[in-house]
């Protein structure tokens, strides 16, 4: 095994431990372990297919959701409200924006 084939195989460890959380787990039966672990890859390798598909690294998919969670923040308020007349049937649902 060439040292490429060996240092993919250390970002691979690395991506799974810092993305999935697999030495974080609180679990002590065998069994548990196993299955944390096996959700674990199994997550994993979905975020790295759609980083592939997507041609972007897990650190740039990180920021792009950081980046549109702080857009959203920012953004104006937009409430939507019901007005209910007094039978008790909806009417006149109005968006308000603030």
């Amino acid at each position: 095994m060439g040292r490429r084939e060996k240092w993919l195989i250390e970002e691979y460890h690395r991506g799974l431990k810092q993305c999935c959380g697999v030495e974080r787990a609180q679990v002590r039966s065998s069994r548990s372990q196993r299955n944390q672990i096996g959700f674990a890859l199994r997550d994993f390798l979905g975020l790295e297919i759609h980083w592939f598909r997507a041609g972007i690294s897990g650190d740039e998919a990180k920021l792009l959701i950081i980046q549109e969670a702080i857009r959203s923040y920012l953004a104006p308020p937009s409430f939507t409200s019901t007005c209910v007349s007094p039978d008790h049937s909806e009417s006149n649902i109005h968006a308000i924006q603030g």
